[in-house]
């Protein structure tokens, strides 16, 4: 999108790209689930929602997500059938992290599980969606570029440091690549700042910047950020 077309987005539009990016970086992906009575290794599963799903945006500003089919495999050993309803809350937990609710209304379990027994032997690796190796080393470069960088607002000195972990995608409609952060408590983006002395030397303690206390500075952080990954034709989605 064109820097005029972002900036005069509806708060609706920006949540719809908001969730169709996220939906398109997580519409596949790999869960670890320890049934019940287990404590050694878990269960490993790989998921995937289609292509054709339902997005709207709730009167209380809410997203929603509905797939129309979601397809569940064993990878490493038989689950038990009544661990279907636990691996939907895993699912939608990666959603939930980004504020999306992820209806799965239409997932049936017998219909839509492969099992260990009937695919033994078959446990292949596979790579994020839809993208070539060109793009999947674009995307880390520039990650790798901008995982940490600094700027400085009225006097003050800040220091941001983007999570180790997170999805990448592409935008089957623009080809835009998509970077999502996996807002994991552990890794979520970390953001310090140094406040300047009369003498105008630098404290040396970095002072940490929690998102629940100061919620616009912590926007502005990522508000400049989107804007050096946009450089690049890559959308990152906090």
């Amino acid at each position: 999108m064109k820097l005029l077309d972002i900036i005069n987005e509806s708060n609706e539009d920006k949540l719809l790209r908001k969730g169709k990016a996220v939906y398109t970086a997580l519409k596949s992906g790999k869960i670890n689930y320890y049934q019940f009575g287990e404590d050694n290794e878990p269960a490993r599963l790989t998921y995937t929602l289609s292509d054709e799903r339902n997005i709207f945006i709730s009167e209380e500003g809410g997203i929603w997500i509905t797939p129309k089919k979601i397809k569940v495999r064993e990878e490493n050993k038989e689950c038990l059938k009544i661990s279907a309803g636990r691996v939907q809350d895993l699912i939608k937990e990666k959603f939930e992290r980004f504020n999306i609710s992820l209806n799965l209304r239409n997932f049936n379990s017998r219909e839509d599980w492969d099992t260990w027994l009937d695919r033994e032997g078959l446990n292949e690796e596979e790579e994020d969606n839809n993208l070539t190796d060109k793009d999947r080393k674009k995307i880390e470069l520039i990650y790798k570029l901008f995982k940490r960088g600094k700027y400085t607002e009225n006097d003050i000195l800040y220091n941001y440091v983007l999570p180790e972990e997170y999805w990448t995608s592409n935008d089957d409609e623009t080809g835009e690549l998509i970077v999502v952060l996996t807002m994991d408590p552990t890794q979520k983006m970390k953001l310090y700042a140094k406040m300047r002395k009369e003498d105008g030397n630098l404290y040396h303690r970095e002072v940490p910047v929690e998102a629940t206390q100061y919620a616009s500075l912590y926007d502005d952080a990522k508000r400049r950020i989107k804007e050096k990954f946009e450089r690049f034709n890559i959308e990152i989605v906090f």
